[in-house]
């Protein structure tokens, strides 16, 4: 059955923007800190001392690191508990006006609990937890690798400072003529450029080491970020599950999208049924209505309908005989191409936000050149993107190119 036109379907992003902020601004802040520990300014940048000086500071830099997590992290826990909370309830609010019309009609019989039922706690618990435990497990990780991150700066630095000076020897023996002076120059040159090129990839790379469930690795902003709104996604999408069943119903359908994944693309606009049943149906109109088994469909996999930033969730309930399916489905180019112009949108997000992330970090590590330069880079990038983005009317999200 339609949704009560008072209650739009609801965006679970929305609920995640808080949480993936907050992350955001951590590891921009934890990257930072990083960057604090080096100054390329200093002559002695590559030597031995210097190696020895910055490892010295791991300690310092990891306390450091461990007073912005737990500045953060209350509220970032009271804040990831309320997102969740708030999906589930804001799928429950778009589909209870659909369960109350279908009683009120003799569909359906009146379910035997209120909203929160104990199917829908045992949800919304259960999501709770696991994000709980996927914070705990990002912020030990982030302190592990902002540590492998610093180390391999400072030999990232060594290595290329010494492999520039090898080469410099050749050049040397030739150029007898101001020797000592040639040598200083072109030795601080060197130094200062192989730490801003170390700084540069760990700029690029971000904190790394998360793995998701299909074995693709992530950086710790982007593992969060994906993290939050498919856990938000998925609690609305399962408290809808757990609904229906407090009704005795097993049906639903999936809404209609532009630019929808290629997983997702032929699932849309389908009823299915969540026990795993086929077989048909009728709606409103007493056309007849095919019924897919959902663990036939791509449900479940990383990149299929329900998945991974899956803007599909929650899905539509469908009453046999009362409702209908609304939306066309596009033509599956235009679909393809419309979806591909969203991937190369967030390619240029990103290329924004990295630009401004190594220019935050160049200014933490007394690098005013570096600093200027990935400004610009960072204007360039922003010119870029809003170019795009208006050639294909695609939205701007200014939330996804902030350096906080």
């Amino acid at each position: 059955m339609a949704a009560s036109k008072a209650v739009p379907r609801p965006d679970t992003d929305v609920f995640a923007d808080p949480v993936a902020k907050i992350y955001m601004d951590l590891t921009d802040t934890i990257m930072a800190n990083i960057a604090s520990h080096f100054d390329v300014t200093d002559p002695k940048i590559g030597g031995a001392d210097w190696q020895l000086s910055r490892l010295a500071e791991v300690g310092a830099l990891n306390k450091q690191n461990v007073e912005t997590i737990l500045k953060m992290m209350p509220n970032a826990t009271a804040i990831t508990e309320a997102a969740i909370e708030q999906a589930a309830l804001a799928s429950l609010d778009y589909l209870e006006p659909s369960f109350a019309a279908a009683v009120k009609a003799g569909y359906l019989a009146d379910a035997a609990y209120p909203v929160m039922s104990p199917r829908v706690v045992a949800v919304l618990q259960a999501y709770q937890q696991q994000a709980r435990d996927m914070m705990n497990l990002v912020n030990t990780t982030m302190l592990n690798n902002a540590v492998a991150s610093y180390q391999k700066v400072v030999a990232g630095t060594v290595s290329m400072v010494n492999a520039s000076m090898s080469s410099e020897q050749t050049a040397k023996v030739l150029q007898l003529l101001n020797q000592k002076t040639a040598e200083v120059a072109v030795g601080v040159t060197s130094r200062r450029d192989a730490l801003r090129q170390a700084l540069k990839v760990l700029s690029d790379d971000g904190i790394t080491g998360f793995v998701d469930k299909s074995g693709k690795r992530w950086n710790a902003d982007a593992y969060v970020n994906m993290n939050i709104r498919t856990t938000c996604g998925n609690v609305a999408t399962q408290a809808a599950f757990a609904r229906n069943a407090d009704y005795g119903n097993d049906l639903i359908w999936w809404p209609i999208l532009a630019n929808a994944r290629p997983g997702c693309y032929p699932w849309q606009g389908k009823v299915c049924s969540t026990s795993n049943r086929s077989g048909f149906t009728t709606d409103l109109n007493d056309n007849k209505i095919t019924i897919y088994p959902l663990n036939q469909t791509t449900f479940g996999e990383p990149a299929g309908i329900g998945g991974i930033n899956c803007h599909h969730k929650p899905p539509n309930i469908f009453i046999a005989g009362l409702s209908v399916t609304r939306g066309e489905l596009p033509p599956k180019k235009e679909n393809a191409d419309g979806y591909e112009n969203t991937q190369v949108q967030r390619g240029l997000e990103r290329k924004v936000r990295y630009a401004k992330r190594e220019q935050m970090m160049a200014k933490a590590s007394n690098d005013a050149a570096a600093a200027k330069a990935a400004g610009k880079r960072a204007l360039d990038a922003e010119r870029e993107l809003k170019a795009f983005a208006f050639k294909e009317k695609l939205t701007l999200r200014d939330d996804r190119i902030a350096v906080y």
